[in-house]
């Protein structure tokens, strides 16, 4: 068996497969539980688990109550959706969690939940406003008689370069920023962008610590 980034606390940076499964079987919509049950990912104490020891049948088994796993009917055999759910009554289940088997290369990973996929595009956008800002800013310079001068440059903005990663101390904390009255409007409106999306950030994540 093979384990990526293993994380006991968050399980959304864990891939896993296992080389012994496939090396004898193809993944199939009959197997899949069987192969899912190998990783960690699984929790033993499901009702999926105590149906198949005590071999119940449909009836039964919805009677029982706990965390239980399930396939998502796709119209395609390339993926594999399996829901996490609590099963508190016969007819009522909550969603816990979402995983995702590519067949072909039998490679598991839990779906990331929304709050990470919003936090991971604001911190994406921000990364690029504050550099774009940052080339704005250095492209230009600003004097009383003249005012605001742009330079004639042929350098293509590029986001991987390492000042970007290390932005000078005005940058990085958008509060503190007071551009002058005589700044070229387009750097003021690139400074409200960074401190809007920052804002939208951190009151998003402390909203989740509520």
């Amino acid at each position: 068996m093979e384990e990526d980034e293993q994380d006991e606390q968050d399980f959304k940076h864990v891939s896993w497969r296992c080389d012994e499964f496939l090396q004898h079987s193809m993944l199939t919509r009959d197997n899949w539980l069987e192969y899912f049950s190998l990783s960690q990912f699984y929790d033993r104490n499901c009702i999926n688990q105590k149906a198949r020891e005590q071999q119940l049948n449909e009836v039964a088994r919805l009677n029982l109550i706990g965390i239980e796993y399930s396939l998502e009917d796709l119209s395609t055999d390339d993926i594999f959706i399996i829901s996490k759910r609590n099963r508190d009554a016969p007819k009522h289940t909550q969603l816990l969690a979402l995983y995702y088997i590519l067949a072909k290369e039998g490679r598991l990973y839990q779906c990331p939940d929304l709050n990470s996929i919003i936090k991971s595009r604001l911190n994406r956008a921000l990364y690029f406003f504050r550099g774009a800002s940052y080339e704005i800013n250095r492209a230009s310079e600003f004097d009383l008689p003249d005012g605001r001068q742009w330079h004639q440059t042929q350098k293509k903005l590029r986001f991987n370069e390492p000042h970007l990663l290390n932005l000078p101390a005005r940058f990085n904390d958008v509060e503190q920023m007071e551009p002058s009255n005589q700044s070229d409007l387009t750097t003021e409106i690139m400074y409200g962008l960074i401190g809007s999306i920052q804002e939208s950030l951190s009151k998003y994540e402390n909203g989740n610590d509520e």
